[in-house]
């Protein structure tokens, strides 16, 4: 296989999003649901040039809203025609949802770019498994049920992972300008942009190290670190600028929310890193089923096993929190996973602390043991529970960002798959997914205020 076939794999792939998006239309025609009645009006204030007009309910950076807008005036622009004539009106839900769409398609552009530069120039994989790697990243179930909606998490994942690729090329100034726009479209990836700074200046230790053939230790990569900290920063300095000017706005608005800080407030939710590492082990199952995964003796497994399952117990007894959205909102999944699984009965928290343990285990501690690759791992951990601990309500799309950044890692499960997990995993997505937009098109249900419901991640 070929060019032909990685052509005809993006063909096939942008024909199964529009039709999708096509659907949505014909079943939600032009009224926003869920999340999507605050975004949608906002965007199409900007798109009418009310810049200063602000909905309080609206949590996130303008981002989006002033990326709708733009994108609006340069296709109208180079058209010369009222984009109305195509979508009714002028950033329409339409309009928005299909921009939301390409978004999502630019992202798959982007997950295979990542692909191909961690497989390295003398890649050994056929087109076939670059595709399947490819299609794990694109059509993860939650990542792909929100590229329909004109949420904030597809733009998002877009720019991080943008950010990311011009990392890996060395295009500094680019991959600094994107990290301005990845924060522009939600505060937490101020997060991930210094977790991406950490992993360039990783992977150029990493280099030296290989050029000298020494294999480095933790001492000796401290010592070295600290001693190129500024030829670094004079490389990343847009990236600390972003992230400085972020932390300068949180400390002015008193908070990283933008608007409804009451249903926003930070809390301490220990839990959620292991309610993540067990969604990544989970979603990516037979991914770990390679020989790569099981690298870890089992004495060690099981001291670390057991270190963290205490550590999940204590984050359950002290840390498990309940958002009063998650207690009251079944339209979510979330809702079912809480009252069935999570919070069936007092001792079903705890009896969930093993699995915790054993997913986290295996998350962090399977791959090579070379310092560069743990310090990754170690870094993924922080910033991971950075971002999830402070947040009280428990949102697989929450999960997306540090999913992708750890499942694209050159070190990953997914680089080391064989062909028949890579295609039992995209199969398991294709299943999931269709049921879930089925489910969410065709299922839809009466609340008690007469809305009409649909059940969704």
């Amino acid at each position: 296989m070929s060019r032909t076939s990685l052509v005809a794999a993006h063909c096939g792939i942008c024909t199964v999003f529009w039709y999708i998006m096509d659907s949505f239309r014909s079943e939600l025609g032009h009224d926003g649901y869920m999340d999507e009645i605050f975004h949608i009006p906002q965007a199409q204030k900007y798109c009418k040039g009310a810049l200063w007009s602000w909905d309080s309910k609206i949590t996130t950076f303008p981002g989006l809203y002033a990326l709708s807008a733009l994108a609006h005036g340069t296709v109208q622009s180079i058209v010369s025609a009222d984009l109305g004539l195509f979508f009714g009106t002028a950033c329409s839900v339409e309009y928005l949802r299909s921009l939301n769409v390409f978004l999502g398609i630019a992202c798959v552009g982007v997950v295979h770019g990542i692909v191909q530069h961690q497989l390295g120039h003398r890649n050994s994989r056929s087109t076939m498994d670059t595709i399947l790697m490819v299609l794990v990243c694109a059509i993860l179930p939650v990542h792909f049920f929100f590229v329909f909606l004109y949420y904030t998490d597809t733009a998002s994942s877009l720019f991080v992972l943008s950010t990311w690729l011009a990392l890996m090329k060395r295009q500094y100034t680019i991959s600094g300008l994107l990290a301005m726009c990845a924060i522009l479209m939600r505060q937490t990836n101020a997060v991930w942009v210094v977790y991406m700074m950490g992993c360039a200046v990783l992977d150029m230790e990493h280099e030296r190290d290989a050029a000298n053939g020494s294999r480095a230790t933790w001492a000796s990569f401290t010592t070295s670190v600290l001693s190129n900290i500024a030829s670094y920063m004079s490389l990343l300095w847009l990236h600390t600028l972003s992230v400085l000017l972020f932390i300068a706005f949180v400390v002015h608005n008193k908070g990283i929310v933008v608007g409804d800080k009451e249903n926003h407030v930070p809390v301490t939710h220990w839990v959620q890193p292991f309610y993540f590492y067990s969604y990544l082990v989970v979603t990516s199952g037979p991914l770990w089923l390679s020989r790569a995964a099981r690298s870890l003796s089992w004495r060690h497994f099981t001291l670390i096993f057991c270190l963290l399952s205490l550590l999940a117990y204590m984050a359950v007894e002290h840390g498990t929190l309940a958002h009063p959205f998650i207690l009251a909102d079944n339209r979510h999944y979330t809702f079912y996973v809480w009252r069935k699984l999570i919070n069936a009965s007092r001792a079903s928290r705890y009896l969930l602390t093993p699995v915790y343990g054993f997913c986290a285990s295996i998350a962090i501690f399977s791959g090579a043991s070379e310092v560069h690759v743990r310090c990754r791992k170690a870094a993924l951990l922080v910033c991971t529970a950075m971002v999830l601990v402070p947040a009280h309500l428990v949102e697989f799309r929450y999960f997306t960002i540090p999913w992708l950044l750890y499942i694209l890692d050159k070190d990953s499960v997914l680089l080391r798959s064989n062909r028949a997990q890579l295609l039992s995993t995209v199969l398991a997505y294709c299943a999931i997914n269709v049921a879930t937009m089925y489910i969410f098109l065709h299922r839809a249900f009466t609340w008690p205020d007469g809305s009409i419901a649909r059940f969704m991640w």
